[in-house]
């Protein structure tokens, strides 16, 4: 029986999320089909059901359901036990046994580089012709562990590497004290090899590598606040003629026009969000997507029709889409305009990853019947993948 506490609605857009949830991470080149056959049989639901919930289209889904559903999603995101290997023999000529070639994803667990559960995880066909443990390590911040005989080889890349990934990597380090390990690590658009004496000097070289990228570590994404005054000093940037042009639309509660006024902008780089409120003004659950600009290339025309008309939280790269909705949420707090330098690194679908340094301006208001908007608008200075 469902909790009458709970309201529909709230229901059913958990589950709408649980079933996207379900089938992350985002694989290279695959449809919504692909990613709802993949939830699908995660959740243990009909390709048909789960392609209802993923669109919204069951008002009222079952309790078990949800529940299940919830089970399934905590489980797989648990914190994994630490590894335990073998103890290393001190006997003369004795060698650790190791995995053989393995993947460590985003939770720390590993998988089999050749196994066909490896293969599904990433939605790769039978026939997949590319290097999907490269594939992992380059977009999706998964560790690469190779071990021949002699040597370990250790493929990653800092600037995307996940914790918990590196997390089971050191953990395995550490059993390998005599062992050399071979680095192969990203740097722009190239491998760079260097060779470590022992597991643990390996495990000191990788930890100082992810730490150089810059003062914010790992961090993928970096907001500093600027005074409003910037706009006036930068004489070539578009915000300002922003910030003066949407006044006019800041009377009113017409989406449309402020979607009109968007689509309109030479510069793509406007867009819209509007309040979404749980029942009645002013109590706020999130930030619906009203108009996407086009000026940062983090989404492909798929991701930004589903997009469009769902919480802003519901991106691709949910991390990233949940730190702009703490942006959001600043600059509603502030109650004007926002300027903010922003470097991020995004991961997108079918796509490598993208480095993007901009400026955004947020602009907040509320319209003649109290409903919130956000104006956002960027001014990008770089962006180039990964």
């Amino acid at each position: 029986m469902r909790r009458p506490d709970i309201d529909s609605g709230q229901l059913r857009d958990e589950m709408r999320e649980l079933v996207r949830r379900a089938a992350e991470p985002a694989r290279a080149g695959e449809s919504v089909k692909a990613a709802i056959s993949r939830s699908a049989r995660f959740l243990g639901l009909t390709y048909g059901r789960c392609k209802r919930y993923w669109y919204g289209e069951i008002e009222v889904p079952p309790a078990h359901e949800v529940d299940s559903a919830r089970s399934r999603i905590e489980a797989r995101s648990a914190p994994k036990p630490p590894i335990v290997l073998p103890a290393v023999s001190t006997d003369a000529g004795a060698r650790p046994r190791l995995p053989i070639h393995v993947v460590y994803d985003e939770n720390g667990r590993v998988w089999g580089a050749r196994s066909y559960e490896f293969r599904d995880l990433l939605g790769a066909t039978a026939t997949a012709d590319f290097d999907m443990a490269e594939f992992a390590v380059r977009n999706l911040g998964w560790i690469e562990v190779r071990h021949e005989i002699g040597r370990v080889h250790v493929r990653f890349a800092p600037r995307m590497v996940q914790a918990k990934a590196l997390d089971s990597l050191y953990d395995l380090l550490t059993c390998l004290p005599t062992l050399a390990v071979v680095l192969h690590v990203r740097r722009g658009q190239v491998w760079e090899k260097e060779q470590r004496p022992s597991g643990l000097d390996a495990a000191e070289r990788i930890a100082a590598l992810v730490a150089e990228l810059d003062a914010f570590g790992t961090q993928r994404f970096v907001a500093l606040r600027q005074p409003l005054s910037v706009l006036f000093r930068d004489k070539q940037s578009n915000l300002i003629d922003m910030l003066y042009k949407t006044r006019d639309l800041q009377q009113s509660d017409d989406l449309s026009a402020m979607i009109r006024y968007a689509e309109s902008d030479p510069t793509n780089s406007t867009s819209i969000a509007q309040s979404i409120d749980a029942g009645r003004v002013g109590t706020r659950t999130g930030w619906g997507i009203g108009h996407l600009a086009r000026a940062l290339r983090l989404y492909n025309d798929e991701d930004r029709r589903n997009i469009i008309g769902s919480d802003l939280r519901n991106g691709v790269d949910r991390e990233y889409a949940s730190w702009c909705y703490l942006g959001y949420e600043r600059a509603e707090a502030a109650g004007e305009p926002v300027v903010e330098d922003v470097r991020a690194l995004v991961l997108r679908r079918n796509a490598p990853p993208l480095e993007s340094t901009y400026r955004r301006i947020l602009i907040p208001f509320k319209g003649l019947g109290g409903k919130l908007f956000i104006f956002c608008a960027v001014d990008v200075k770089q962006q180039q993948a990964a």
